[in-house]
């Protein structure tokens, strides 16, 4: 089973592999349009009192007031102008008065991202000055490795900036409209308007100050997603962001698992590909390819891409043909955490459109999720997966039924580039190789691989030995038994359950479970476990680090680069010396995330070569110093 399959099963969509085919007869318009109508009726009935749509994840940072108000109306906003909710509906009204007064002061990724897509797609040139802001201030989170986090830096914003925002977001009650409302020209250009010198200035700082990740927070593939496509509407509007695409081009570049697909993490391939995820580093590669082309330059040739190309076979292996051609019954998805299926059809929408792909593998994509979509529409309209409460699923889905394409312009410049990946993976352009992962380039951190025959255990020096775990009682031992009963789907939705709920008892039921696990299984594992150690403490961290579970040593040296502590860096540094093999190659990921550098030791290394490299690494923390 491939990696692609479990993550299937993750997502709750319970289909099997199918042979390659044409495409289906499409779905019936009337009953997606009915969809649509209902869904919209969902959507606005979840509207707040005070306008807006609240997402229950509101942090615990002083970020914003309205927490994920903003962005949440902002998706809520967007998703009913591209469903043709006129835009003096009230509905729309309150959310664009939400997002013009809430974005001011935010600084999470999300909200201002999504601020400045729905901003745009209001067309309302008064909003020009608030969208160069927010895009400024969205430029200076990115990451030396090209991708961003929860939250974007406040030292860009100043007082007298604030408070002419506010006073202009004062002033404007209305939303201006015009016949094309909300379309760009043509060409995808906004009517362009000379920089300020503060934005010019604050441009200039970011040009030469990149941000680190320990700044921001690790940057994710899920936050970079969203991120952009406000790069890329902040471009219409003429702000320079060529070189931020081009940093983001090489994250997707340096860190695509050899499987063709990406991970939520997105800095080294430390975790299992994931659907969602292949999606946002093909939406990310579309983009490099247009705004390169758009200037005239080659740097990435989308008709010969490798990275496309593998990105494109992998995601093709996430779904099957429609249902109404195989004759297979629709699956009934379950609720609650665990379900992106709702996610990831935006995600495919998006990657499709953008490419103007009508299949992918060979299978009609759009009807395929079509199905899926309408037989999971709930009563009242909507659609409910991990992010139903708070509205996304259903705009998710809205999006996906309507195709709404907020990217057309890319879609133009990218039409007739790009082949289905049926066509690679008959290895009509090189698929086959890219199958077996050749032609790929090397994750900047390294998978853990299984012990190299090739090197001795003589390499290992000065290890930590492993203590025998003892046997889990009470409710611990249940949950591993629990897990390492379950199969498929049920081990799936376990994994997730012991990754996100408090106690320490699922910690030591997960790690207990993972050296009995095989695979694909045990991969999910072992980045759930990682996971859930990176919301530990600082604290809490350094006693993992010394834990008799081999697994969770490796899982809390993992966590340290999740969450940039480099508090630690010494003793992941003795890590390197672990008896065994998962924790040493671990403690080697955690040190190049952590900082930068690249020492080795390489997974063949001589006994020699071994201890150079360790000696190497303690030298450039004496010189450098803890942070």
């Amino acid at each position: 089973m491939s990696q692609f399959r479990v993550v299937l099963a993750l997502l709750g969509l319970g289909v099997v592999s199918a042979a390659l085919t044409g495409p289906a007869e499409a779905v019936d318009k009337a009953d997606v349009d009915k969809a649509i109508e209902r869904g919209v009726t969902a959507l606005k009935k979840m509207q707040a009192s005070g306008g807006g749509w609240s997402h229950p994840d509101q942090g615990t940072a002083p970020i914003n007031p309205l927490g994920m108000t903003v962005g949440m109306s902002a998706l809520a906003g967007l998703t009913l102008l591209e469903c043709d909710v006129p835009p003096d509906d009230p509905s729309i009204r309150s959310a664009v008065r939400i997002v013009r007064e809430g974005v001011i002061m935010d600084r999470r990724t999300y909200n201002v991202a999504l601020a400045i897509m729905f901003l745009d797609r209001c067309g309302d040139p008064d909003d020009a000055p608030l969208i160069e802001a927010l895009t400024v201030r969205l430029l200076g989170g990115q990451s030396t490795t090209g991708g961003w986090g929860y939250s974007v830096p406040t030292d860009l914003l100043d007082q007298n900036e604030l408070k002419r925002l506010s006073d202009d977001v004062g002033s404007r009650a209305v939303l201006k409209t015009k016949p094309d409302f909300g379309r760009p020209d043509p060409d995808g250009n906004r009517a362009k308007r000379e920089l300020s010198p503060e934005t010019r200035k604050k441009l200039e700082i970011i040009a030469t100050h990149p941000m680190g990740e320990g700044e921001v927070g690790l940057s994710d593939n899920s936050n970079t997603q969203f991120a952009i496509f406000a790069l890329w509407v902040a471009r219409r509007h003429g702000l320079p962001v060529e070189n931020a695409i081009g940093r983001l081009v090489q994250r997707f570049r340096a860190s695509q698992n050899a499987d063709g697909g990406w991970d939520y993490v997105g800095v080294g391939g430390v975790g299992v590909s994931r659907p969602t995820m292949t999606c946002a580093g093909l939406i990310g590669l579309a983009i490099g390819c247009g705004a390169v082309n758009a200037h005239g330059k080659v740097a990435i040739d989308p008709t010969t891409d490798p990275f496309i190309k593998g990105g494109l076979i992998a995601l093709g292996s996430c779904i099957d043909p429609p249902f109404s051609k195989t004759g297979r019954e629709v699956p009934k998805l379950f609720a609650g955490q665990g379900n992106r299926t709702y996610y990831f059809l935006w995600g495919l929408e998006r990657v499709c459109m953008a490419f103007d792909l009508k299949t992918i593998g060979g299978k009609d994509w759009y009807a395929w999720g079509a199905e899926l979509a309408l037989a999971n529409q709930q009563a009242d309209g909507s659609w409910q997966g991990e992010y139903g409460q708070c509205g996304a699923d259903t705009c998710f889905t809205l999006l996906f039924l309507r195709r709404a394409n907020l990217a057309g312009d890319l879609t133009a410049m990218l039409r007739g580039k790009v082949k289905d990946s049926a066509q690679l993976h008959a290895g009509g352009i090189g698929g086959g190789e890219l199958l077996k992962g050749k032609g790929l380039k090397k994750s900047a951190i390294e998978r853990e691989t299984t012990p190299d025959p090739r090197r001795p255990n003589a390499t290992v020096k000065a290890a930590p030995r492993s203590r025998p775990v003892p046997k889990l009682e009470g409710d611990a031992g249940r949950f591993l038994d629990a897990l390492l009963q379950a199969t498929g789907a049920k081990q799936d939705q376990l994994v997730d359950k012991y990754r996100d709920s408090k106690g320490k008892e699922y910690t030591e039921a997960l790690a207990a479970a993972i050296p009995q696990m095989t695979g694909d299984s045990k991969k999910k594992a072992r980045e759930a476990l990682a996971e859930r150690l990176s919301r530990m403490t600082s604290a809490t961290l350094a006693d993992k680090l010394s834990d008799d579970n081999f697994e969770v040593r490796r899982a809390a040296a993992i966590a340290c680069a999740m969450k940039e502590d480099k508090a630690h860096l010494a003793t992941i540094v003795n890590l390197l010396n672990d008896v065994e093999t998962p924790v040493q190659r671990a403690a080697y990921a955690a040190l190049k995330a952590l900082t930068q550098q690249d020492f080795g030791p390489a997974a063949n290394a001589t006994k020699a070569e071994h201890a150079k490299a360790v000696a190497d690494w303690k030298a450039w923390l004496t010189k450098h110093g803890p942070p």
